[in-house]
C-alpha cells in the first residue's frame, strides 16, 4: 500500500509519518510538500518515497506515478483539487485541514463525484480524537440528554500555519444542538467552569468546531457543547473582548490576515501538554439516569495528539490493523472503533481516564 502525506513535512505530519512508519514498517510512505529538499530530509530518515507537490495545480497528485492508496490532506485544500484528484485516483481521502465552509464545500464536491474509496473530512478537534471517544461513552445509552467536550489549549503548544479554520469565523454566530433543536449562538458564549486532568480550572466557551455537527448528529445528543479555554485567563479575556466588540469582525480581510494569525497560530516550539474532557449524560436501557466522562491528557501537545488523530484515521480507510471503513463520505464517527483509538493512545504515552 502507499500513502501520500500531503503536508508531511509539517508540524502534524511529519509526527504522523513518524508515527505511521514505526506501526508499519512495510507501508509505502510519500512525504509531500512544496520543498522538495525538506520532503526528502524527512524520506530518508523513514526509508520513504519524497515528491514535491503544489495543491494549485488541478492535478496536483500528477506527479506520483503509480496506485496511490491513500492521501492526507495535512494542509490546506482552497479549491478542492487535491479532494477531486485523489478521488479521480480512486484513493482512500483524509482531510484535516479545513474551515467550516470549506468543509461544506467539500461535502457537496465529493457528492458529485464518483467516490470509490472512503473520503474522511475531519477537520474535527485532534482530527476527530474527542469525537470518538464520545461516541464510545454514548454507546451504552439508549437515551442521550448531552455531550461535552471541554479542551484546554496552551498558547505554549506548537503549530503549523494550517491548523486554522476556526478564526475565520470568530465573527459569526454558529449552530449547536440545544434542546433537542438547532440554535445560533455567538461565539466565545456559554461560559463553563471546568477542571482539566492535570488539576488546572479554567472556564471554556463554546467555539466554532466541526464537532459540534458531527458529535451532536452522531450521537443522537438533545444537547451538544463544545468548548475550548485557554491556559492563559488574561488571554482567554482579550480575546472574547476582541470577538464580543466586534473587533475580530472589524479585522477580516486580506489586509489584515497577518494579525489574525498572530492572534491564532502558534509558531511556538511546543513542551505544552494538551488536555481535554468528555462529559454524558442520559439514560441507559433499563432507565436509569447515567453519567460517563473521560479524561484525556496528551504530554507531548495538541500537534502530537492531532497526528495521532490522522494516523488513526489512515488506518481505518486502508482497513490497517482492523475492518476497512466503507466507501463513501465519512466523518471521524463513522462506523467509529474507539478500542482501536485506546489502544493507538496508549500506545503513544497519551494518558486516558475513563469514569
Amino acid at each position: 500500500m502507499r500513502v501520500v502525506l500531503v503536508g508531511g513535512t509539517g508540524v502534524v505530519g511529519g509526527q504522523a509519518a513518524r508515527i505511521l512508519r514505526a506501526r508499519h514498517p512495510s507501508l509505502g510512505l510519500i512525504v509531500a510538500g512544496r520543498s522538495l529538499e525538506r520532503a526528502r530530509a524527512l524520506a530518508i530518515d523513514l526509508k520513504a518515497e519524497a515528491v514535491a507537490l503544489d495543491i494549485s495545480e488541478r492535478k496536483p497528485l500528477a506527479a506520483i506515478e503509480g496506485t496511490i492508496d491513500a492521501v492526507a490532506a495535512l494542509v490546506s485544500d482552497p479549491d478542492d483539487y487535491l479532494l477531486r484528484d485523489a478521488i479521480a485516483r480512486g484513493a482512500a481521502y483524509v482531510d484535516i485541514a479545513r474551515g467550516a465552509a470549506a468543509q461544506s464545500r467539500a461535502y457537496v464536491v465529493a457528492s458529485l463525484l464518483d467516490v470509490m474509496a472512503p473520503v474522511m473530512f475531519a477537520s474535527n478537534w485532534m482530527a476527530g480524537v474527542p469525537a470518538i471517544l464520545a461516541r464510545k461513552l454514548t454507546a451504552e445509552f439508549a437515551d442521550v440528554d448531552s455531550v461535552s467536550i471541554d479542551i484546554l489549549f496552551f498558547g505554549t503548544d506548537k503549530g503549523g500555519p494550517d491548523s486554522q479554520g476556526v478564526d475565520e469565523t470568530l465573527s459569526h454566530p454558529f449552530a449547536t444542538r440545544t434542546a433537542g433543536e438547532w440554535r445560533f449562538r455567538p461565539q466565545m458564549s456559554d461560559g463553563k467552569r471546568v477542571r482539566f486532568p492535570s488539576g488546572v480550572t479554567r472556564t471554556a466557551f463554546a467555539m466554532n468546531f466541526a464537532d459540534q455537527a458531527t458529535v451532536a448528529l452522531s450521537t443522537g445528543a438533545k444537547n451538544a457543547a463544545i468548548r475550548l479555554a485557554l491556559d492563559s485567563a488574561f488571554n482567554s479575556a482579550a480575546m472574547r473582548f476582541i470577538v464580543h466588540s466586534g473587533l475580530w469582525a472589524a479585522i477580516q480581510g486580506p489586509s489584515f490576515g497577518w494579525l489574525r494569525r498572530a492572534l491564532t497560530h502558534s509558531p511556538s516550539k511546543g513542551g505544552a501538554r494538551h488536555e481535554f474532557v468528555v462529559e454524558v449524560s442520559g439514560r441507559l436501557a433499563d432507565g436509569s439516569a447515567a453519567r460517563r466522562n473521560v479524561d484525556v491528557l496528551a504530554p507531548k501537545g495538541q500537534s502530537h495528539l492531532t497526528a495521532i488523530g490522522v494516523v488513526a484515521n489512515l488506518e481505518r480507510v486502508l482497513g490497517l490493523q482492523g475492518p476497512r471503513l466503507r466507501p463513501g463520505v465519512a466523518v471521524p464517527e463513522t462506523d467509529a472503533d474507539p478500542d482501536r483509538l485506546l489502544a493507538l493512545l496508549k500506545d503513544e504515552g497519551v494518558q486516558v481516564t475513563m469514569g
